[in-house]
């Protein structure tokens, strides 16, 4: 598993303290997601490869939602799709990175011009569905592990002539 971050690095050099204390308070919600901004690009990186969430998808796709126990709706869900979207009903990735991670990048409003105030537009607009995003992802993980023992069972099972 990937290390646990929100990073502004390589493109942010910010002297806000403000900016960071609200990171920092967030930092513990924000879990499993690593969020890098470089000019007002926002590149999302999930702590799933590409792979697993296709695997989950065809074997368990219950696994990539979360749905409501007393009505049954439907949540927050991850999937692959060909345009990225990272919303309060769920988050599509479009793509992987070197290590296969999925990602996604979206593009922050144009108004945004200084760090400190693209950090503020992502605490306070992406926080709760980066918190639901963990959470799915961190059951979502613990389904890969059994959906890949399950395979490998299958595979030693079965019996080619």
């Amino acid at each position: 598993m990937k290390k646990n971050s929100l990073l502004f690095g390589g493109c942010f050099d910010s002297e806000d303290k403000e900016g960071e204390r609200l990171l920092k308070n967030n930092m513990e919600v924000m879990n499993m997601t690593e969020i890098k901004v470089c000019g007002n690009a926002m590149v999302v990186t999930s702590g799933l490869k590409l792979e697993e969430i296709k695997d989950l998808a065809k074997a368990n796709p219950k696994s990539l939602k979360i749905i409501d126990e007393e009505t049954k709706d439907e949540i927050f869900a991850i999937g692959v799709t060909a345009k990225p979207s990272l919303t309060v009903s769920g988050a599509c990735f479009t793509n992987k990175n070197n290590d296969g991670y999925a990602q996604m990048t979206l593009e922050l409003p144009t108004e945004l011009e200084t760090n400190d105030a693209k950090k503020k537009y992502i605490v306070d607009n992406y926080t709760g569905i980066i918190t639901n995003l963990n959470a799915l992802e961190e059951a979502a993980s613990q389904d890969v592990a059994v959906l890949n023992e399950t395979k490998a069972d299958l595979e030693e099972n079965i019996e080619i002539n």
